[in-house]
């Protein structure tokens, strides 16, 4: 779209940064607050140290559960306090409450996640509900070799001629679609571990017509984190950031195009009011994040504490 030669490695690069540094303004927009961004993993305490380290896909956490033990589907589950303000978190601090499997509070500094009492065993399972760090998009797609087996509802997959690495964990694969026999179905599937150069495991199973014993093409490789239905955004945007700054005299109908496309305009003051894309993504968002309904008399069996319980922030109807 910008006539830039593949050869020019100079120019493709600055273009590959500005798609990379667009998708992480769209990943900040309203506080970086998209379903999409949401993400939930596992950490494990250490005996007598007050903190847990997040993991590095997590830039914010949104909640989390403490399990007394190592299974979070059997063992006692507690939903400590979280602390916002430093100065209440020192206070608390102060008050040293020792060590404990039962926390009461917790507060995140940098990427920790701090504990009051300080957890006083080794392998609690902190489960972890966050936001996504995004890292740029920088690997090239892999195709070597073919898929030789895939199974519906199992998440393993066979390669055949492969040079899978185990760094490959957390891309992406899709498996070519094909009206032949022994075709995959064209979705995209995470993976969650490489076993060898052959062999790997997707985050879920696999849903489309089996593979055994065949050849099917296939493409690995990074995806971005915004919803394929909007992946042009940020491609919009880069557009009009290397043509306002290679072309900004004979191209200003073009730029403020892509702007328009982008985002309505709203970055490049153009328009007070989102459109484009990023409006289209506001809309899906603002469907997927909106309360339910909450009861006056929820909370009068006192299995929560007794009315009125709630998070304000969640702003639910049904109070006054």
């Amino acid at each position: 779209m910008t006539k830039v030669p593949t050869s020019d490695t100079t120019n493709t690069a600055t273009l590959v940064q500005f798609w990379n540094d667009s998708i992480r303004t769209i990943c900040a927009i309203n506080g970086g607050k998209w379903p999409f961004l949401e993400t939930e993993e596992t950490v494990s305490t250490v005996a007598s140290q007050e903190y847990v380290e997040l993991p590095n896909n997590i830039r914010k956490v949104i909640s989390y559960r403490y399990t007394d033990g190592t299974n979070p589907l059997t063992d006692s589950t507690f939903l400590p306090k979280m602390v916002f303000d430093p100065l209440a978190w020192e206070t608390i601090l102060a008050g040293r409450l020792g060590t404990s499997n039962w926390p009461w509070y917790a507060y995140q500094r940098g990427s920790r996640l701090y504990f009051q009492p300080i957890p006083a065993s080794t392998g609690n399972v902190v489960t972890v509900r966050g936001r996504l760090n995004v890292s740029d998009l920088s690997i090239a797609d892999y195709t070597t070799g073919n898929v030789l087996t895939a199974t519906p509802t199992s998440t393993a997959i066979v390669g055949t001629e492969t040079m899978w690495a185990t760094s490959m964990a957390n891309r992406w694969i899709r498996i070519t679609q094909s009206d032949t026999a022994k075709k995959g179905d064209g979705a995209w599937y995470q993976i969650a571990s490489v076993g060898s150069t052959t062999t790997l495991t997707l985050k879920k199973p696999y849903q489309g017509t089996a593979i055994a014993a065949g050849t099917a093409a296939y493409t690995l490789g990074q995806v971005s984190v915004i919803p394929e239905a909007y992946q042009m955004a940020p491609i919009y945007r880069a557009l009009a950031q290397w043509f306002q700054i290679n072309d900004p005299m004979h191209n200003k109908d073009r730029i403020n195009s892509y702007w328009r496309l982008y985002d309505g305009g709203v970055e490049a003051g153009l328009s007070t009011d989102y459109g484009g894309f990023i409006s289209q993504m506001m809309e899906e968002s603002n469907e997927s994040m909106e309360g339910a309904y909450v009861s006056p008399v929820f909370g009068q069996n006192d299995l929560l504490g007794g009315p009125p319980y709630w998070f304000p922030y969640n702003q639910a109807t049904g109070f006054n």
